[in-house]
């Protein structure tokens, strides 16, 4: 006790593990908020690519094209940019939330986002296996060029 101030008790396990799943369950929620705003996003630039057809169609055609094929690529780009890299900064928070509550609790308690995540190091092999097939040309082309890069 200083000056007459009681100090703190240190906390309990229990109340560690507490206090590190009301973090855990915030940052879900702003994962899930993050993600329903880029649904909403895609949904916007998928209306404005309709509508910018339709008035390709209609009108000017290369002056709307040149709208669609070059502007609104970079533009969800740098707005899909945005959402990966935030959510995947969660994710990182959260996995790592996962294993300090479970390592607190000794007992694997929480393992959502370390092994289904699609920001994790397993949801990124469970895509692999899911779109890898599509993408074994293009990294067999990659393959080739690299080599002609280096007998060049």
């Amino acid at each position: 006790m200083a000056d007459g101030v009681p100090s703190p008790s240190p906390l309990t396990v229990q109340e560690q593990i507490q206090i590190l799943k009301f973090e855990y369950a915030a940052l879900r929620t702003e994962l899930l908020q993050r993600h329903t705003t880029a649904i909403q996003m895609a949904t916007v630039f998928v209306t404005a690519a309709i509508t910018i057809v339709t008035f390709s169609v209609t009108n000017a055609f290369w002056s709307w094209l040149v709208l669609l094929v070059v502007i609104l690529p970079v533009i969800v780009g740098v707005v899909g940019l945005y959402f990966y890299v935030n959510m995947s900064y969660i994710v990182a928070q959260l996995i790592k939330l996962e294993n300090q509550i479970n390592d607190l609790a000794n007992a694997k308690l929480l393992t959502w986002e370390t092994d289904r995540a699609f920001f994790s190091d397993k949801g990124g092999e469970r895509i692999d296996r899911i779109i890898g097939p599509f993408l074994v040309p293009f990294r067999r082309l990659g393959v080739w060029l690299k080599k002609k890069a280096r007998s060049n």
